[in-house]
């Protein structure tokens, strides 16, 4: 197994995830703008790790990403809370 595999795999999940999304609540909803915008910020956070070899943690990094994709939706659809305070809660994650 190769140091790619879990970070292709989390990128793979995350289109998944995203489309799965945009096909539930459309492109134009906040919360599909919301996971997209927190996934790209954990993307941005991985390449980092992985401009500087270290690839365990551009892993980790974008499966918290993929968490804030799978618990987004129900906070939001749960009436947990709010879209602007569950925004503040997940880009904390």
């Amino acid at each position: 197994m190769s140091q790619w595999t879990g970070i292709s795999e989390a990128r793979e999940a995350a289109a998944k995830s995203l489309a799965s999304l945009a096909g539930e609540y459309g492109r134009d909803s906040q919360l599909w703008r919301l996971c997209e915008d927190l996934w790209r910020s954990r993307e941005a956070e991985a390449l980092t790790s992985l401009l500087y070899g270290d690839f365990r943690n551009a892993e980790v990094i974008l499966k918290r990403g993929l968490d804030i994709l799978t618990h987004a939706p129900a906070l939001v659809r749960n009436g947990e809370l709010p879209l602007e305070e569950a925004a503040l809660l997940l880009a904390a994650v």
